[in-house]
């Protein structure tokens, strides 16, 4: 699935003070990251060691990318919760049992260092 969004430069001057844009950026990367991550978790590439190897790579950035993913969605609450895209999205992702337990469960015991994480790669670079 390939998405682009296009605006203006007029469109853009228009939003560019609106205190939400940079989470709306910050959501398209996460979602940009979970569908490149998780292509290779749906379709596996077979079980030469290469192979095998992209698909721990996978699973490894994929959990790393939900994770930020699932805690963004709580921050993104207070600055687009009153969204229906975020009440019939993020919300329901975020009430849902199943993903509760998913949050609770297997993302709090597997530390997410040991996997790839935007955040703390934006850390370090910025100390560069």
């Amino acid at each position: 699935m390939t998405w682009k969004i296009h605006i203006t430069k007029d469109q853009f001057d228009k939003i560019r003070s609106d205190k939400r844009l940079p989470f709306i950026l910050r959501l398209g990367r996460v979602i940009n990251s979970l569908l490149y991550s998780v292509e290779p978790l749906l379709n596996p590439a077979g079980d030469s060691p290469t192979k095998m190897r992209q698909n721990l790579n996978s699973f490894l950035f994929t959990y790393g990318v939900l994770h930020e993913a699932l805690d963004f969605a709580e921050k993104l609450e207070k600055h687009l919760g009153g969204a229906d895209s975020f009440l019939d999205g993020f919300c329901k992702l975020l009430n849902d049992e199943e993903g509760k337990k998913l949050r609770d469960g297997l993302l709090k015991s597997f530390p997410i260092k040991w996997s790839f994480n935007m955040t703390i790669l934006q850390q370090a670079f910025s100390k560069t």
